[in-house]
């Protein structure tokens, strides 16, 4: 079978869109790939930063344990300072106050049946 003129040119027209769809799908393509690209590094550059969050993050667990651990340490000893200075205070507020049954507790009341 002969092709005509007409033939032709109606294939090379469909030819030559067919092309330019093919490029335009190419370049439709090549963006895609570009914008994958550019989402995966954006992904793993969260990962990275998650990563450093997290390492930040028990450093400082670390830190706060440690420093709970150290205040612990140092609270004991000031806490008992703290009860050796009121059992020193208690004792000497009880060596002040008078003996029960001594003669200052009386010397202030009246004797019974005295003159006025």
């Amino acid at each position: 079978a002969q092709l005509g003129p007409h033939s032709v040119m109606e294939l090379t027209k469909q030819l030559e869109k067919q092309k330019e769809i093919t490029l335009q799908a190419q370049e439709a393509v090549k963006s895609l790939e570009a914008e994958k690209t550019a989402v995966y590094q954006e992904l793993e550059q969260c990962r990275s930063d998650l990563q450093e969050s997290r390492h930040r993050m028990e450093q400082m667990e670390r830190n706060s344990v440690g420093d709970i651990w150290q205040v612990m340490q140092l609270g004991a000893p000031l806490e008992e300072q703290a009860r050796a200075s009121n059992e020193r205070r208690e004792a000497m507020a009880d060596a002040s106050e008078p003996l029960a049954g001594g003669a200052d507790k009386n010397a202030s009341k009246p004797l019974a049946g005295g003159a006025d």
